[in-house]
C-alpha cells in the first residue's frame, strides 16, 4: 500500500506568516513552490497575506498645496470737486460716470 504524503501544515502565527511573506518577497518563487518545499498549506499562507494586507494602513500620498496668487486689489477713484466726491472703480461704466457728473453740474 503506497504512502500518503502528510497533510501541509497551516501557518502557525503572525510572527510566521510575516517571516514566509518576506522571504517570498526576496525568493522571486511562486507562493505554492515555497509552501510546498517547506510542507506548508499555500492556502494558509494566502489568506495570512489578504488578512495582513487589509489591515496594513494606508499608504501616505503627499498632495503639494499651492496657494492662488492672491488677486490684484480693485483699482479706486476719486473725484473732488469743492466738497463733492465721487468714488469709482474699475468696473464702472461710462455711462454711470456722465449721469454722476450731470448731477453734479446740476447742484
Amino acid at each position: 500500500m503506497p504512502l500518503l504524503d502528510a497533510q501541509p501544515r497551516k501557518i502557525r502565527d503572525e510572527a510566521e506568516a510575516r517571516a514566509l511573506l518576506d522571504e517570498l518577497d526576496h525568493a522571486r518563487v511562486p507562493l505554492v513552490d515555497l509552501c510546498r518545499a517547506r510542507g506548508l498549506d499555500a492556502r494558509s499562507l494566502s489568506c495570512w497575506r489578504r488578512n495582513l494586507q487589509r489591515r496594513a494602513p494606508e499608504p501616505l500620498r503627499f498632495v503639494e498645496l499651492v496657494t492662488a496668487p492672491a488677486p490684484p486689489p480693485a483699482a479706486r477713484y476719486r473725484l473732488t470737486v469743492g466738497d463733492v466726491a465721487i468714488e469709482l472703480s474699475d468696473d464702472f461704466h461710462p455711462h454711470t460716470l456722465a449721469r454722476l457728473l450731470a448731477a453734479v453740474r446740476g447742484c
